[in-house]
């Protein structure tokens, strides 16, 4: 099936089961309120930043994480088994352990993210050169979009086995089998989100009311991303 195709029907579908949105409704609602409770972040205003604060940040934000895996894979069981939400959620919460082994893995993955930047940072004060800088960000970019491409399928591929490990091989062989298909996905999903983050900050500037809109506005092209994905390995899936 064309991936032309695979959008047309992922858009179909939501319009057609609009309670798919639910799940990542909810989850972007909590999410939100965690912004606006952090002082400093939502405002900008980093003076408002102290120790407690932090703490409160980083203790909080593997939750944070952990709700959007589940979610994620809580979508893609419901696009492989019928939009039933409470069949879905007990599904996907039978899986707890795989779903936990994924945020331990995305946390990682963005603390070496975050290193590499670092390290890039602290060579161009040592030397002057802001080359390293530029390095920096550009390996943590790479890395990012490799980790991207390994986990794209991982949602739906996690609805399939029972381990992280064997998920996360079906995930990667998926992506590598279709290679031009999730990239050209990838570049489609970050040009929404980047309409979305621009939206953002425009209706910021209206106030809280206009980051809560923008919020779910987000939530509503990312719900759409996580029908597509599953949506088409099924396809690949069922014409192996």
């Amino acid at each position: 099936m064309a991936l032309r195709e695979i959008l047309r029907e992922s858009f179909e579908m939501l319009m057609d089961k609009p309670k798919m949105f639910i799940p990542r409704f909810i989850s972007t609602s909590i999410s939100t309120l965690w912004v606006l409770s952090f002082p400093g972040i939502y405002s900008g205003n980093l003076s408002a930043v102290n120790m407690e604060s932090m703490i409160y940040y980083l203790s909080s934000m593997p939750l944070i994480v952990l709700l959007g895996v589940f979610v994620s894979v809580m979508l893609a069981e419901m696009v492989a088994d019928k939009p039933f939400l409470k069949k879905s959620f007990l599904k996907t919460l039978d899986r707890w352990k795989t779903i936990l082994g994924v945020t331990v893995g995305i946390l990682a993955s963005t603390i070496l993210f975050y290193i590499t930047v670092s390290i890039g940072f602290f060579l161009s004060l040592s030397t002057g050169s802001l080359i390293f800088t530029g390095l920096g960000a550009l390996v943590s970019l790479v890395l990012a979009l490799g980790f991207s491409f390994a986990i794209f399928f991982l949602p739906i591929s996690i609805t399939e086995n029972e381990r992280l490990l064997k998920s996360f091989k079906a995930s990667m062989g998926a992506s590598k089998r279709n290679s031009k298909e999730v990239a050209l996905l990838m570049i489609f999903g970050i040009g929404l989100l980047g309409v979305a983050f621009s939206m953002q900050g425009t209706l910021q500037s209206v106030g809280v009311a206009g980051f809560v809109v923008s919020r779910f506005i987000s939530a509503v092209m990312t719900t759409y991303l996580f029908v597509v994905s599953p949506k088409m390995y099924m396809t690949q899936s069922s014409v192996e």
